[in-house]
C-alpha cells in the first residue's frame, strides 16, 4: 500500500494529476466526491486496502495531519504532490471549468458545486496555504508545476479589441463619480473621428470588439443598473461601434465576485463566448487594473494614451 496525499490551490490542475494515477491502479479519494470534511475522508482512507491518493487542497498543515498520522499508526508509506501554482492562473482555470460544467460564468460563485466556488476561496487558500515539507512527517515531498491556461488554435482562434469604457472610450476625469450617472454625461474620450479612424482599421482586420467595465456605483447606490446600460448604448451610439458590453456592478471591497477587474471573469467569458486566442487579441485601457486583467490572460496591454494617438 501507499498513500499519496495532493495538496495545492483550488483548480490548480490536482484532476490532471490523478488521471495519471488512475492509469497506474491507484484509488482516488477526493473530498469533491465523498463531502463532508477531512474526517469523513479519513474513514473512506481506512477503509481503502489499494494504494490511494487523497485528491483534495490539503493546504494547512493541520488539514494534512492527520492522514500522516494515520499512515504512519499503520507503517504506510505517504508522500505528498504539491502541485504549485499561481491564485491567478488558478482563478482562469476556476473560470472555464464554469464554463465547460455550464455554457456560461456565475461571477458570484456558487457554493452548491465544488467546482463553482466563489472567488473568495481563492483569496483565502493564498492567505492560509502552508506549503508542505518532510518536516510534517512525509516520507518524501514531491513539488510539481500546475495546470496553466492554455489555448488549442484550432477551437480558439478568433481575436477582439478588449475595450475598458471609463477614461478609456469616454471621457470621465471631469464628472463627480468619475463615471457617467446619465446619458447626458456621455462624450467620447478624444476627437470622434480619430477614434473611429483608429478603430475602423481593426474591424476591418476582424477584430471583435468587446468593451469590460468595473461600474461599482450601482452597489455604492449612485448610479442604477438600468441607467449604467442607457450611458453604455450612448457610448456605442456615438462611436458607431457594434460591441457588447460587460460591466461588474460590486463593490472593490471585500472581493466579492469573479468579475471586477484585474479580476479575469469578464475576459474569460468572452473568450469562451467569441473563442478569442488571447495571444491575438488586445486590452486598451487607461487603468492599472486593465493592465493587470490583460496580463492575466496572456492579452497585450496598450495604453490609451498610444492608441487614441
Amino acid at each position: 500500500m501507499e498513500i499519496i496525499l495532493l495538496a495545492g490551490y483550488p483548480a490548480s490542475g490536482k484532476s490532471y494529476i490523478t488521471n495519471d494515477y488512475v492509469q497506474q491502479g491507484y484509488t482516488i479519494l477526493s473530498r469533491d466526491v465523498i463531502g463532508g470534511t477531512y474526517k469523513d475522508v479519513l474513514k473512506e482512507v481506512k477503509k481503502c486496502k489499494t494504494k490511494m491518493v487523497i485528491d483534495g487542497t490539503n493546504l494547512t498543515e493541520d488539514s494534512r495531519a492527520s492522514f500522516i498520522t494515520y499512515a504512519k499508526d499503520n507503517e504506510i508509506p505517504i508522500k505528498c504532490v504539491f502541485v504549485e501554482n499561481t491564485m491567478e492562473n488558478c482563478m482562469v482555470n476556476a473560470l472555464h471549468r464554469q464554463w465547460l460544467l455550464n455554457g456560461n460564468i456565475c461571477m458570484e460563485g456558487n457554493n452548491s458545486h465544488p467546482h463553482m466556488f466563489p472567488s473568495a476561496v481563492l483569496f483565502k487558500a493564498r492567505k492560509v496555504l502552508q506549503i508542505p515539507t518532510i518536516k510534517e512527517g512525509f516520507d518524501s515531498v514531491d513539488i510539481i508545476n500546475g495546470y496553466i491556461p492554455s489555448y488549442d488554435p484550432k477551437i480558439y482562434y478568433n481575436k477582439a479589441i478588449f475595450f475598458d469604457i471609463d477614461g478609456t472610450l469616454r471621457k470621465t476625469d471631469h464628472l463627480k463619480y468619475k463615471y457617467p450617472t446619465h446619458p447626458n454625461e456621455v462624450i467620447p474620450y478624444t476627437d470622434i473621428n480619430n477614434m473611429k479612424n483608429v478603430i475602423e482599421p481593426y474591424i476591418k482586420k476582424g477584430y471583435i470588439l468587446v468593451g469590460v467595465s468595473n461600474q461599482s456605483g450601482i452597489t455604492k447606490g449612485t448610479v442604477s443598473n438600468e441607467m449604467v446600460k442607457e450611458c453604455m448604448d450612448k457610448t456605442k451610439d456615438i462611436l458607431e461601434l457594434n460591441m457588447e458590453i460587460m460591466w461588474c456592478p460590486h463593490a472593490p471591497v471585500p472581493v466579492s465576485c469573479y468579475c471586477r477587474k484585474p479580476q479575469s471573469g469578464m475576459g474569460v467569458y468572452f473568450i469562451e463566448k467569441y473563442k478569442l486566442n488571447p495571444k491575438k487579441c488586445y486590452m486598451i485601457g487607461d487603468q492599472t487594473t486593465d493592465k493587470t486583467f490583460a496580463s492575466r490572460l496572456g492579452i497585450k496591454f496598450i495604453h490609451v494614451t498610444k492608441f487614441f494617438i
